[in-house]
């Protein structure tokens, strides 16, 4: 056996050589103990071990093992050169380009050992073998984190970011007070006095008209509270924009969904925010996918859509060049993975920024507080006011055997209370006076349920499959954390339960939605006059195709926005919709459920809805903006037997999780007391432990 020291004083290496069956002084066969190693590389094609992790005591394990370590070919040209393994053990940290997050080689302590010294924080890039860590996380209870090789420069920096509270003390409470107002009235005289004297008043320049409670917003929004979280369809977009006059930005890099950009661009347009109300040449410039791009004004405006600026990593530097002073990112919910290349494009800009980057989303959260995250770090209320990403998941998160951040239910009213203290401008459509009364409703449908249980049967096959297979390969059968892994990584499993309950429900929601527009249709001069248009929701791509499809030969004039349509087809029907023109409008959850305005509408079906309540309350809200003049009624239809069963349970869980954090009520489900379908994972633990019967698993099992 050989084994070599190789590598850099930053990335150590041993390379490990060994022939068929050799074994250690101990008697223990070499290749079931370089296995056992916190980390290690098999190369095929030279036959050799490459190990990246021995622990927290390398030597001690080598000598454990009986193994010498030949340093013989590290000359004085070499990094390692002298180096004793002790030296080589602990993760070594390095301050990344633009001072938002560092780097972090794991080191001979290997990943295992080093993400639990790094904290929750980190995020793992496989591609570069390396860690990346925010570099509000270097710190651990106000110290340098223990057991890492820090930058010095990483310090620094976090207890710069750390010590940058975007209000000033003395302004706190009034700025408090204001993003929860929803007008003027509901502060006093001194408070309106001192929250004026921030940042002055809206110019008269202005170009938007505004309502009271969105220029109160926009005072606070400019003095710091830059999560402006107003519920959907309260006008975040003006507020936004006023709140960039009040900062006196003379450049303004707006990032936005590619749906609403062209929105953006006319309300950028007219609230004259990019001349200053015609005192500059400044001008807007849109940039956007496969047209040609716009020169950077010296002065003005920046439309960018999130997935052009993922995309586009020299387009994204020429803007950090530019140094927006204020960014103003629309839907910042999209936002919300660590690591995912949209999230980490957005954030890099809004570091870039020299004032404030302002959020705007109604649904800040989905399911879990780790989805704030990010949001808190774009709005630089992440190190002044939590810490760290460690330190707030450990509070307000837990983890379950999936690895997944359950909230601590107990302490989300703690969290509910900062956030409204330091970070958000929150208020309601009821709040505001926008929006009309609105019922949600169960609607069960009897439906065949044979290709249902079909699908069933085939996701129950396809798991069996994988676990005989696992016990073929393993000669065991897996434990708790590989089921978990598993589980999460077949979410496609749950999909096929999904389309199947959707397809399901297509014929009566057919024969529903013919029997509304036949009775809500009137005729002048033998024209249709569609009194009552219906929007119809879905999920899959595929159940929207077959609403459509069987919409359009049962429905004349019936129209569809799904996946995959351009900009100007969805503009189109949007249009068209809101002309009255089109009595039924088929619509993803996805593909619609954000950026436009259906408020032609007052009644509402979904044939499918979602696990996420976010997603269900943004749909509706496409008919609660505050062009709604009519009572709006919805219903979702209910097939028992299928998934939907599971479904409403689990938005009932998440809509209390939500309500918690946020405030309101955000329970979409519509069903109670109903039996719970069980979860992939269920079927699996069930099918390891013999609770179900298994069809095919090896004997020796």
């Amino acid at each position: 056996m050989e084994a070599i020291l190789q590598g850099t004083y930053r990335h150590p290496q041993i390379l490990v050589r060994f022939g068929w069956g050799e074994t250690l002084p101990s008697g223990r066969p070499v290749q079931d103990w370089v296995k056992g190693l916190p980390g290690r590389i098999f190369d095929r094609s030279s036959k050799t071990w490459t190990v990246t992790g021995l622990g927290a005591n390398p030597q001690a394990e080598l000598d454990r093992a009986g193994v010498t370590l030949d340093y013989g070919h590290i000359g004085p040209d070499s990094d390692l050169y002298g180096r004793t393994l002790a030296e080589l053990v602990d993760p070594i940290c390095l301050l990344k380009k633009g001072g938002r997050r560092v780097l972090v080689r794991h080191r001979l302590l290997g990943y295992d050992l080093a993400l639990e010294r790094l904290g929750q924080g980190a995020t793992w890039d496989k591609a570069t073998g390396r860690f990346e860590l925010p570099v509000t996380d270097v710190l651990l209870a106000g110290l340098p984190r223990p057991g890492l090789i820090h930058d010095q420069r990483a310090i620094d920096r976090a207890y710069e970011v750390r010590a940058r509270p975007l209000t000033r003390p003395e302004d706190a409470a009034v700025v408090a007070a204001a993003g929860s107002a929803a007008s003027m009235d509901d502060l006093t005289a001194e408070q309106i006095a001192h929250l004026r004297s921030i940042n002055g008043m809206v110019p008269a320049w202005f170009g938007l008209p505004m309502y009271p409670f969105q220029e109160v917003g926009a005072l606070a929004v400019a003095a710091g509270h830059t999560g402006l979280f107003d519920a959907p369809r309260v006008g975040k977009t003006r507020t936004s924009l006023a709140a960039a006059t009040l900062l006196r930005s003379h450049r303004t890099l707006i990032i936005s969904p590619p749906l609403v950009v062209t929105n953006w661009a006319r309300n950028a347009e007219e609230s004259q925010l990019a001349t200053r109300g015609g005192k500059t040449d400044g001008r807007v410039a849109v940039f956007r996918s496969g047209r040609k791009e716009p020169e950077l004004p010296a002065t003005g405006i920046v439309i960018v859509s999130d997935s052009l600026a993922a995309a586009r990593p020299d387009l994204r530097q020429r803007i950090i060049d530019w140094a927006p002073q204020v960014t103003i990112l629309d839907e910042a919910h999209r936002e919300s993975t660590y690591g995912a290349k949209r999230t980490e494009a957005v954030l890099e800009l809004a570091h870039a920024t020299e004032k404030r980057a302002i959020a705007l989303t109604g649904t800040p959260l989905f399911s879990s507080p780790a989805e704030l995250v990010p949001l808190l770090e774009l709005t630089g209320h992440l190190g002044p006011v939590f810490g760290s990403v460690d330190e707030y998941l450990t509070k307000y998160t837990k983890q379950d055997r999936f690895g997944r951040n359950l909230p601590k239910k107990t302490d989300l009213p703690k969290l509910q209370a900062l956030l409204r203290e330091h970070v958000w401008v929150r208020r309601t459509k009821d709040q505001v006076g926008i929006g009309m009364p609105f019922t949600h409703d169960p609607e069960v449908v009897d439906v065949d349920l044979k290709p249902f249980r079909e699908a069933h049967q085939e996701v129950i096959d396809r798991v069996e499959d994988w676990l005989e297979q696992f016990i073929a390969d393993n000669d065991r059968k897996p434990n708790d954390e590989e089921m978990a892994a598993f589980a999460s990584e077949s979410i496609g499993f749950i999909s096929i339960l999904r389309k199947a309950a959707g397809m399901a429900k297509l014929p009566a929601a057919v024969q529903m939605v013919k029997d509304h527009v036949e009775s809500t249709t009137t005729y002048v001069d033998g024209k249709p006059v569609y009194n009552r248009p219906l929007i119809v929701w879905t999920h899959h791509r595929e159940v929207s195709e077959a609403m459509a499809g069987a919409l359009g030969d049962e429905v004349a004039e019936s129209a569809m926005i799904i996946g995959g349509m351009s900009m100007t087809a969805k503009d189109d029907v949007v249009d068209r919709f809101q002309r009255g023109e089109i009595p039924v409008i088929a619509c993803s959850i996805i593909a619609a459920g954000v950026g436009i305005d259906l408020t032609r509408a007052s009644d509402v079906m979904f044939v499918e809805t979602d696990w996420t309540p976010a997603n269900v309350q943004q749909a509706l809200d496409r008919v609660q903006g505050v062009n709604q003049t009519t009572n709006v009624t919805a219903y979702t239809l209910i097939a028992p037997g299928t998934l939907d069963e599971r479904l409403q349970k689990v938005q009932h869980t998440k809509g209390q999780t939500l309500s918690a954090v946020l405030g309101g009520d955000h329970d979409v489900s519509v069903a109670e007391n109903i039996d719970e379908m069980r979860a992939l994972s269920d079927i699996l633990f069930d099918l390891v432990a013999g609770v179900v019967k298994k069809k095919r698993l090896p004997r020796k099992v």
